[in-house]
């Protein structure tokens, strides 16, 4: 019996995935391995979303990564809501 499967991710489906297990690590998402990936600005595209979280005290400040704080993580669904 075979049980080795895999199911196939369209586009949006691994957007999300990588911002979703990126942000889950203390290093946080690289906006330029996610632009590399997929194309697309991520912070630029963002830009207004990200402003909010971070006067929210959700994620750090910080120019090359989307880094969760401990409130972020606590709240990571409702962050990936927000920018997703």
């Amino acid at each position: 019996m075979d049980f080795a499967s895999y199911e196939s991710l369209d586009k949006q489906d691994k957007m999300y995935e990588m911002v979703m297990l990126s942000t889950r690590l203390t290093q946080g998402m690289s906006y330029v391995e996610y632009k590399d990936e997929f194309g697309i600005d991520f912070k630029e595209e963002n830009i207004d979303k990200l402003k909010d979280l971070v006067k929210k005290g959700m994620i750090t400040s910080c120019p090359t990564h989307l880094i969760l704080t401990d409130k972020g993580l606590d709240l990571q669904n409702i962050v990936l809501d927000v920018l997703l």
